[in-house]
């Protein structure tokens, strides 16, 4: 039976979420996955208190008021006195929140091991902030107009509203055709547009000055994917080919007035790019074979192109340098990646693993000198080997052992070449029946920095010892184990450090140390009844160094969850349940010259309540309330229009203080 609770319909976490990237789908295969076949319809409705971006910041509703809920699944079903009736054929039409702006529809049809075809719509939102301000207006899809009248010192009455958000839009068809039982062949094409506004600055690095814009985004990513695949008893192999365009469904630039000029009537105006147009093409295979019982190889081969002919954008402020370029960067990048794998089992408790790999991005792009600079098509070429040992000692114990090499080769890199050596080890113990432990850790080695060669830091810039250019030790590892007190009680714990040292870095990131601690605790006495709860607090410091000071960092995380579930009465019709989380950072920065930053934090706390009743064998009524508490302190945000220091205009964005109460209530009819 469905579980169903608020968390189906908003990630609670997506406060301190990131966004994701859209690929095309995988032909799904003919066979059809076990479990019910039975036909569901759900529907209700649901009440959001009051707006709040991060609410429901990708999969859940952001805005105030009424919204729909709807699911569905529905499957094929056939009489047996069909025709069709044996031939394995199915069909399952699926619809996924249809009534937020993280939709989803897919649909299923084919015959088991002959052919299948699915054709899917999804859209995936991103809710960054909602009403901010901004004195500029749209005036077509590529133009942000300042107001004819008002100057810097007017922004505030000259201001608009703005939601900053975006919403991505793919569908995708695919289909597979079994051609015999051992060969397949698969094919598959998405199309996702990506519309909205997402924050841009524009600013003068000479002087304090500078604004922010809500910069369009109006863009398309085409894929396409053509694959074969044969299946064996002793070989597995598949080739195939991969398509990715991109596109600006309108120019690739857009033109904005500058809030920071003088004169709103006749103000200046910046010439602002967005990614140009661009395809990537494909070709790979990969294959498997047993040589024998317990030893088997594989490996994988591709190669590709990326390429992009669009032409520079015309600017009248940058005339003098656009000179110098021809009409297109005419870029080109060639991808080669070849893998090399093996495993064999040497004994019963000895089994063996290797590999060898070699990455090249070999950047063919041209290199131009644009007002006394040199543009730098960046490449490189990597490769090393993996080995790993897997023993399997007396007592219930294991041991893995591995070691890992990789050389790099950077073109017009600020690092050029460095080499890695990675040493690891993991222990596995179980030494009672309710007891099992163990441990990791790992240990890298990066050699190759540029040496820091000059007496005075500001003059040596170009071969100062930066941080990303240092030579690196690094200590990884975690002790972890779970101890069951009873068939129904389960106890986890987990404790975990990360060591970053940068050797003779003289200027960026000196050391970053992380460690981390976590507890689980599940309780299930019976099949009606079930509890669980964890505790994680993590905790970090590092060093920063620039020409003038230093920086020290400190930041720590809790976070602290818990939830139950249980049949409140003896017919198990009616189910109660109640999940809650709490989260809090902290960060502390302090400076050796001057004054130390202001302690950012933030904390989010929440509480579901939900239940459903079983009123029939085939109807079900659901309710779930949830409401969530966010608050932040950031020293770095709150600057609205006019506000900022040093002439720069933002859109002011405001630290998370909200409170929002979330009530959904629906029924669920199978059928």
């Amino acid at each position: 039976m469905k579980r169903w609770t608020i968390g189906s319909v908003v990630v609670t976490v997506s406060v301190f979420g990131g966004q994701g990237v859209a690929t095309a789908g995988t032909p799904h295969s003919t066979a059809v996955p076990p479990g019910s076949k039975e036909s569901e319809v759900e529907v209700g409705a649901g009440y959001l208190s009051e707006d709040a971006a991060r609410f429901g910041r990708y999969t859940g509703p952001v805005e105030s008021g009424f919204f729909p809920i709807l699911d569905f699944d529905w499957f094929l079903t056939l009489d047996e006195d069909d025709e069709d009736y044996n031939d394995a054929r199915y069909g399952h039409l699926q619809g996924r929140d249809l009534g937020l702006d993280s939709r989803n529809v897919r649909g299923r049809y084919g015959i088991q091991g002959d052919y299948g075809v699915q054709l899917e719509y999804d859209e995936r939102p991103l809710f960054q902030e909602l009403d901010m301000r901004s004195p500029l207006s749209r005036d077509g899809r590529d133009r942000l107009r300042l107001p004819e009248v008002g100057d810097v010192d007017t922004v505030d009455q000259s201001s608009r509203s703005w939601d900053i958000d975006q919403k991505r839009q793919t569908v995708t068809l695919s289909a597979q055709k079994v051609v015999r039982e051992s060969v397949k062949l698969n094919a598959s094409f998405s199309r996702e547009e990506k519309t909205g506004r997402r924050f841009q600055g524009y600013g003068d690095w000479t002087r304090a000055q500078g604004f922010q814009l809500p910069a369009p985004i109006d863009q398309r990513t085409d894929q396409l994917d053509l694959g074969f695949e044969y299946q064996g008893e002793r070989f597995q192999g598949r080739m195939g080919y991969h398509l990715s365009a991109f596109s600006q469904l309108e120019e690739d630039f857009f033109v904005v007035d500058d809030p920071t000029s003088a004169d709103w009537a006749n103000p200046d105006q910046r010439t602002l790019s967005l990614a140009p147009d661009n395809t990537y093409h494909n070709i790979h295979a990969a294959g498997a074979y047993a040589v024998r019982p317990g030893t088997q190889v594989s490996g994988e081969i591709q190669v590709g192109r990326a390429e992009q002919d669009e032409d520079f954008i015309a600017d009248d402020n940058f005339a003098g340098a656009l000179s110098d370029l021809p009409d297109s960067l005419d870029a080109r990048i060639n991808t080669t990646r070849v893998n090399l794998r093996g495993a064999h089992r040497l004994t019963n408790r000895i089994r063996l693993r290797g590999s060898v790999f070699y990455n090249e991005r070999d950047n063919r792009t041209r290199s131009f000198v644009v007002g006394g600079r040199e543009t730098r098509p960046h490449g490189e070429t990597r490769y090393g080997v993996e080995y790993d040992a897997d023993f399997n000692l007396p007592g219930r114990n294991s041991l893995t052992l591995g070691y890992g090499y990789e050389n790099v080769d950077r073109e017009l890199g600020d690092r050029g070449k460095s080499e890695d050596w990675t040493f690891r080890a993991r222990l596995r113990s179980r030494p009672t029946d309710n007891l099992s432990l163990g441990v990791r850790a790992s240990h890298l080695i990066r050699a190759g920095g540029t040496r820091y060669d000059g007496s005075t830091l500001r003059g040596h810039l170009d071969t100062l010892h930066q941080y990303h250019l240092a030579d690196l030790h690094r200590f990884d590892g975690a002790f972890h184990g779970s101890y069951a007190v009873s068939d129904a009680l389960a106890l986890g714990f987990e404790l975990g450090a990360r060591m970053d040292g940068y050797e003779n870095s003289e200027y960026g990131l000196l050391y970053r140390d992380r460690y981390s601690a976590t507890a689980t605790l599940d309780y299930f006495p019976s099949a009606d009844f079930s509890v669980h709860g964890f505790l994680t607090a993590e905790t970090g410091k590092s060093e920063q160094r620039d020409a003038s000071q230093t920086l020290d960092y400190k930041g720590d995380t809790v976070t602290l969850g818990g939830g139950f579930e249980r049949a409140m009465t003896e017919d198990g019709r009616f189910h109660l349940g109640m999940d809650g989380l709490y989260m809090y950072s902290r960060t502390k920065a302090g400076l050796s010259v001057g004054q130390d930053h202001p302690t950012v934090s933030s904390g989010l706390a929440q509480i579901e309540v939900f239940g459903r009743y079983q009123a029939r064998e085939n109807l079900e009524w659901r309710l779930a309330y949830m409401v969530q508490a966010a608050r932040e302190r950031d020293w770095a945000l709150g600057s609205g229009p006019g506000d900022g220091p040093d002439g720069y205009i933002l859109m002011g964005q405001e630290p998370l203080d909200y409170t929002a109460h979330l009530l959904m209530g629906s029924v669920n009819y199978r059928f």
